[in-house]
């Protein structure tokens, strides 16, 4: 009876997961949108979920009340950007092996896509870009976004990493008209994270467009569904 639960179980991983895969390469189409928070000094960022040979995104600093979407993303501490005359934040756009450079405190250099990148130009308050015509080849394109700022920042985001599909509309939030020394007393009172309490870095944000369901809710399910059975098989119920 045990191994006939395990058979099941296995057999209904295999299937949920090639249902899985088979849903997101059908739809051909990997974008996020969100709103997201960067204490001072800190890295946001996030990679396509397979490979592909295209990024587009569109980002906006912003002063809003509205708090950060919980998944989108990953903010890590990453290494201290240089600060700046100007206002604003940097976008960073590269390869995985590139993100995991640039966000390593103990690495000096890493390399980007600098025509993809509002970087080499100082921190800006919007960026948007998009490589067109898409790249030859394919590859696990990330971007990042880094406050320079000695304050905390937010910022509105949308990104495709699928060549053909523009970028979501940016988030509507509500906004609050304030200068730089204003933010500096409303951030003063906050309070950075401990990098060492950080979780470890996801590949990928949650939430593929469409129908797309993510990994941790196929496994999460998944595990529901073995358990019910297994208990149902052990008393007979089967």
């Amino acid at each position: 009876m045990k191994l006939t639960s395990l058979i099941c179980t296995l057999v209904v991983s295999i299937i949920l997961l090639l249902l899985e895969d088979a849903s997101i390469n059908a739809q051909g189409t990997e974008t996020y949108s969100g709103v997201g928070r960067l204490p001072a000094f800190y890295t946001w960022y996030i990679c396509s979920r397979v490979k592909t040979n295209y990024i587009g995104y569109d980002m906006q600093q912003v002063n809003t009340s509205q708090s950060e979407n919980s998944n989108f993303g990953t903010v890590v501490q990453g290494n201290h950007p240089i600060q700046y005359n100007q206002f604003g934040l940097l976008t960073y756009a590269t390869n995985y092996t590139g993100i995991q450079l640039y966000i390593d405190q103990t690495r000096p250099a890493s390399y980007y896509f600098a025509d993809l990148s509002c970087f080499d130009g100082g921190p800006q308050s919007r960026c948007t870009k998009s490589k067109d015509p898409p790249f030859n080849g394919t590859d696990i394109l990330c971007l990042a976004v880094s406050n320079p700022e000695n304050i905390e920042l937010k910022f509105i985001l949308s990104v495709s990493f699928t060549s053909g599909t523009s970028p979501p509309p940016l988030p509507s939030v509500p906004t609050t008209t304030t200068t730089k020394s204003d933010t500096t007393t409303a951030g003063a009172g906050t309070t950075t994270p401990d990098p060492t309490q950080q979780p470890t870095p996801i590949l990928y944000g949650l939430g593929v467009s469409g129908n797309g369901i993510g990994s941790l809710w196929v496994w999460g399910l998944l595990c529901l569904a073995s358990t019910v059975f297994t208990f149902t098989y052990s008393w007979g119920l089967l």
